[in-house]
């Protein structure tokens, strides 16, 4: 006998934590940091949470299923790949984490059946519901059949026009050994870009590991001195992570092990970071970012092979997951990968969430084909150029 439980107050969400952390600990297949009850819990003390809208299913008594959701009232941007032309206000239902959590061995289907038939009941609560980096071929991505199957009131939507790639590097034998697994040219411009990044920083580069509470507001603030000089920073805008809800969720992860970030820095002060947390045999490459002052020395190579022999020498993750998008250093890191996308749940109907969703889907297939044509003519490095460094 399947049921389901709702979870929409603090009370509530205390109350049904002793069930969900046995869950996790004893059935549940892989769930990520951001799923975990003590990280939920800081961000609704954060007040960012919006509304909880968390949803059990229990099969003949026992939790077999997680989905935990919340609702936040945020600005929906329509974007022209990177620019972003206009946005409007959206009550949007989104997941902590990018799945939702069910038993490693059971009826997913059935479980997804339950969340969504207690969803279709909430429509009138939400605009429309969006999860980052669904797997393709993955149990949500099967359940709507890759969009093609209206389940429960929903249909699925991509947020562009094509997925993307995630890749991933499976760690296994030494350090040594998985160098060896790429090309002679490649371990050689790596091991070169590490010498001349020392010798450019005449001798003074430093390492740090960052996983320590007492580590947390000095690297936050390295990190924001770096995130200012960044490509992304100048292409999407500065956002100041030192901030006390960031702090404490990072304070958080650091008491329960799980914070392990990396800083790259000189006696000039601080180059790139990695913003990083390990969970469950996974290490989550949340964030990379460097100077773009120092561009002409491949910060973000030296710290990546800085960061991965410290993997493969210490409290080894099984897997590193180099997050959703793709990007140069992670073909030449990864050693496995699988198409994602991004996508939106809509409701039926014509209704806000689905107009401006289809609206962006729109725009994202007008954005592949400008893209296709200046490929084409041999402008799409001049232009990644420009954005970044613009």
């Amino acid at each position: 006998m399947n049921e389901s439980v709702l979870i929409r107050s603090l009370p509530e969400f205390d109350a049904f934590v002793p069930e969900w952390r046995q869950f996790l600990q004893q059935h549940a297949g892989r769930a990520t940091v951001a799923q975990d009850p003590v990280l939920i819990r800081q961000e609704i003390e954060s007040g960012q949470a919006g509304e909880l809208l968390i949803i059990g299913v229990r099969r003949d008594g026992s939790l077999r299923c997680v989905a935990p959701f919340h609702v936040v009232t945020e600005t929906f941007p329509l974007r022209l790949g990177v620019v972003r032309l206009a946005g409007f206000r959206a009550r949007v239902l989104r997941l902590f984490g990018d799945h939702v959590v069910s038993a490693a061995t059971g009826d997913v289907e059935g479980d997804l059946d339950q969340v969504f038939s207690q969803l279709a009941g909430l429509g009138g609560e939400f605009d429309l519901c969006a999860v980052g980096s669904v797997p393709c071929g993955g149990p949500l991505w099967r359940y709507f059949s890759g969009g093609e199957r209206r389940r429960r009131g929903f249909s699925l939507r991509r947020t562009t026009f094509k997925g993307a790639i995630v890749r991933q590097l499976r760690l296994q034998g030494s350090f040594e050994d998985y160098l060896q697994t790429m090309k002679r040219k490649t371990r050689y411009n790596l091991n070169r870009s590490v010498k001349k990044f020392i010798e450019a920083t005449g001798g003074t580069a430093q390492f740090r590991t960052i996983s320590e509470p007492g580590q947390v507001a000095s690297f936050l603030r390295d990190l924001d001195r770096v995130y200012a000089r960044s490509w992304q920073a100048r292409t999407f805008g500065y956002q100041p992570r030192h901030t006390p809800r960031e702090e404490a969720r990072l304070l958080e992860a650091a008491r329960h092990g799980w914070l392990r970030s990396y800083l790259l820095g000189c006696d000039q002060g601080p180059v790139a970071f990695v913003l990083g947390f390990q969970y469950d045999g996974v290490y989550d490459y949340h964030e990379i970012g460097f100077d773009s002052g120092w561009r002409a020395h491949s910060p973000g190579n030296v710290l990546n092979m800085y960061l991965l022999e410290d993997l493969f020498a210490r409290d080894r993750p099984q897997v590193l997951d180099f997050g959703f998008g793709e990007n140069e250093y992670k073909r030449i890191f990864g050693n496995h990968a699988f198409e994602a996308s991004n996508i939106y749940l809509l409701k039926a109907g014509i209704n806000r969430g689905s107009l401006l969703v289809r609206t962006q889907y729109r725009l994202s297939r007008v954005y592949t084909a400008l893209h296709g044509l200046a490929t084409r003519l041999g402008l799409d490095a001049w232009l990644r150029k420009v954005l970044k460094h613009r």
